[in-house]
């Protein structure tokens, strides 16, 4: 894909505290990521997105597969991993980097059912973003479609498509400059082109004769000029980014034209420079005092093409804990960064990617990370004692009760705690976010969590005495 994308069960395990964590060091040979077959007998078709379906009663993921196009269920049945048609096989355009490129699941799915799929038709150029049902079933779609946006391209190359739901319940996508090279069309620093952007999107409450809303605090409502569904700008081809689950740092991958490849943390309005800077250097211009510096950039020496990753967010006594894990298509090095202050962020090379080009890495709601690679292949999990999910701790304090594990709680869903852990012991137990602050409670002999709450990651921990208030408010 280097041709293509260059160019021409349900917890996070409570805590006793969040500080102290190790640093993070470099690996020996002995010590670096192995990868292991995380489906085994199941093999996928150039993977493009492994998204986990929150609130199943087993694991259960939505593979999507680029130019089969066609997305898998793949769950666990009397002890193994069996993979299904959820949706597709559909006609798609094959071209390279084109197909099936993006889903993200709406916070509510367990309500709505909805997701979100950005493809690319037959027709030239397009890309796509629909709103898609799954059945009562949940385990197939249910046949309706609804088109949130399609924005034309002039050529096939350079079409992001990643696709994520923010902590605020609007939906992100990121789209390349249209293709070319050189950006040609001059979609980089075109202020009313939805190309070569991140865009923030309400699909929720469509309004003024679109398909989805604009949010009121979108950084350039009213601006002239501006389209007001930009996030940020100047950008290349973002093939792959996510948030740090954590914190919500956008990470994003941006793909480079002749000699550096990006990772840049993304804030809102900011500009990142495309086509006048290619990484941290000028290109076809010069940074005008706006444009923002990415966090990493390399050269042709280490690889041509990067593939955005995520920020492991799993055991928080991990050396890893907050370390963004990401790749590059030709170099087939996996590499970590972490945050430097203000400065670029650290690398450390982690390990050979075996099995063919990395195209997309993914998380699950326990932080391990899953890798899919540009062929019939299977999917991989990274590998290493020091990436394991959360243990259950102690909590500190007088009460001595056991921490819980939870994945995905919210919006209304059940929290299952493992057998035996001591839920009997306490009334309530707080719902806690992952900065520490207490933003309500389940009723012990219910567990379910109050509607107002995003699906996400929480710490449970049983509270001393009875809260007069219901939830207080989101993260």
């Amino acid at each position: 894909m280097s041709a293509i994308l260059r160019a021409p069960s349900i917890l996070l395990a409570a805590i006793t505290a969040f500080a102290g964590l190790a640093a993070f060091t470099a690996t020996t040979a002995h010590g670096q990521i192995g990868f292991k077959d995380a489906f085994p007998g199941l093999v996928f078709d150039r993977v493009t997105r492994i998204a986990e379906v929150p609130g199943m009663p087993d694991k259960t993921f939505l593979v999507l597969e680029q130019h089969v196009a066609q997305i898998s269920l793949v769950t666990r049945k009397n002890g193994a991993w069996v993979k299904s048609v959820f949706f597709g096989p559909v006609a798609v355009n094959q071209q390279n980097e084109m197909g099936f490129l993006g889903l993200a699941v709406h916070p509510d799915f367990r309500n709505n059912r909805k997701y979100y799929l950005s493809w690319n038709p037959v027709a030239k150029y397009s890309d796509i973003i629909d709103e898609r049902q799954a059945d009562a079933t949940f385990t197939k779609d249910a046949g309706t479609v609804r088109n949130i946006l399609t924005i034309k391209d002039p050529e096939w190359n350079h079409n992001g498509g990643t696709l994520h739901f923010g902590k605020d319940g609007f939906l992100y996508a990121g789209f390349g400059d249209g293709g070319g090279g050189d950006n040609q069309f001059g979609n980089g620093q075109n202020k009313g082109s939805l190309l070569a952007k991140i865009l923030r999107l309400d699909v929720d409450h469509p309004a003024d004769g679109r398909n989805y809303g604009i949010p009121a605090d979108n950084p350039f409502v009213g601006q002239a000029g501006f389209a007001p569904e930009i996030w940020a700008w100047g950008f290349r081809n973002p093939w792959k980014w996510s948030f740090d689950p954590l914190n919500q740092d956008m990470w994003v991958g941006d793909v480079g034209q002749n000699a550096t490849e990006e990772v840049d943390i993304v804030e809102k309005g900011q500009n990142y420079g495309w086509p006048n800077m290619e990484g941290p250097n000028n290109y076809k211009g010069a940074n005008d005092g706006t444009m923002k510096l990415p966090v990493y950039s390399y050269g042709r020496a280490l690889g041509s093409c990067v593939i955005g990753g995520v920020v492991y967010r799993g055991n928080p006594a991990s050396k890893y804990y907050g370390t963004y894990f990401a790749a590059d298509l030709s170099g087939h090095q996996l590499f970590g960064l972490k945050k430097n202050g203000t400065g670029p962020a650290a690398r450390t090379d982690l390990g050979a990617i075996p099995g063919g080009n990395p195209i997309t890495f993914d998380p699950d709601a326990e932080g391990n990370i899953y890798m899919g690679v540009e062929k019939l292949a299977p999917i991989y999990m990274l590998d290493s004692p020091d990436l394991k999910p959360a243990p259950v701790s102690n909590l500190s304090g007088a009460s001595g009760h056991q921490g819980y594990r939870l994945v995905q709680g919210g919006q209304g869903g059940k929290a299952a705690l493992p057998p035996g852990d001591g839920s009997g012991k306490a009334d309530r137990l707080g719902i806690f976010n992952l900065s520490g602050k207490r933003i309500g409670y389940l009723a012990a002999e219910d567990l379910r969590f109050p509607e107002g709450i995003r699906t996400g990651l929480y710490i449970l921990k049983p509270l001393e005495a009875a809260p007069e208030d219901r939830p207080e408010g989101g993260r």
